[in-house]
């Protein structure tokens, strides 16, 4: 076994004021070196990371299909800009998207007797079609930016839906059907000019018949067929 001999302060004090005395103050400071542990470094398991760790930021971009319902986390909602796939939206009450700008695939909401309203401010493109089908007690639809939907426009059967707001809808790919919705009063569609494979408004029993009809006169492509609405209201002009 070796043997370090380590001075103690007694016998450094007197080396040093004897080395002192004869002007070797260099050694001296060696000599304290080579007894004072070198605390810089650090065991690994007792040292903290100095550099701070980045927290991840919020999605924007979902790439693929998505399902969204009441169980989603509100925070992800409310950061999501877009989506490469369909959105298909499940069982909520109010389903809150505010910042959505575009989905690739499908809207498709159906058979959701959960939803009340479901409102997209700032959705302006979908790559697929819209969808909304046998939702029982939705009451709004509020799509305001929406100005085009590559394939086709399916609002049908839903029957205590009130109010479609799809004023920026210049068109759609294929067709657009807005039929057997029995509570429907307001159809917004000022700006569709463009059903590829003809416009439907039919059987909707609370929609006024010249208000239907207004829409189908606005077509510059694609034909329209508008039968079955309420022909006793009237239409302010």
């Amino acid at each position: 076994m070796k043997y370090i001999y380590r001075p103690n302060f007694l016998t450094l004090l007197s080396i040093s004021l004897a080395l002192n005395a004869c002007g070797l103050d260099s050694v001296v400071d060696e000599i304290a070196n080579e007894t004072t542990p070198d605390t810089s470094a650090c065991v690994e398991s007792n040292c903290q990371n100095s550099e701070a760790e980045e927290e991840p930021g919020p999605i924007t971009d979902w790439a693929g299909d998505l399902e969204v319902n009441m169980n989603s986390d509100v925070d992800f909602m409310a950061n999501l800009q877009t989506i490469s796939g369909n959105l298909n939206i499940g069982p909520g009450l109010d389903i809150a998207l505010p910042k959505l700008v575009s989905i690739d695939g499908d809207l498709i909401i159906t058979s959701n007797d959960a939803i009340l309203t479901l409102s997209l401010e700032n959705l302006e493109t979908i790559g697929g079609n819209l969808e909304l089908r046998i939702n029982n007690r939705m009451t709004t639809l509020n799509l305001p930016k929406l100005s085009t939907v590559a394939m086709g426009v399916l609002i049908v059967q839903n029957r205590s839906l009130q109010t479609i707001n799809i004023d920026s809808l210049i068109s759609s790919g294929l067709s657009c059907s807005v039929t057997n919705n029995n509570a429907l009063q307001a159809l917004n569609m000022n700006s569709f000019t463009t059903a590829g494979l003809g416009l439907e408004i039919k059987d909707n029993e609370s929609l006024a018949s010249c208000l239907a009809q207004s829409i189908g006169e606005q077509l510059t492509s694609g034909s329209a067929t508008i039968s079955g609405n309420d022909s006793t209201a009237t239409c302010d002009e």
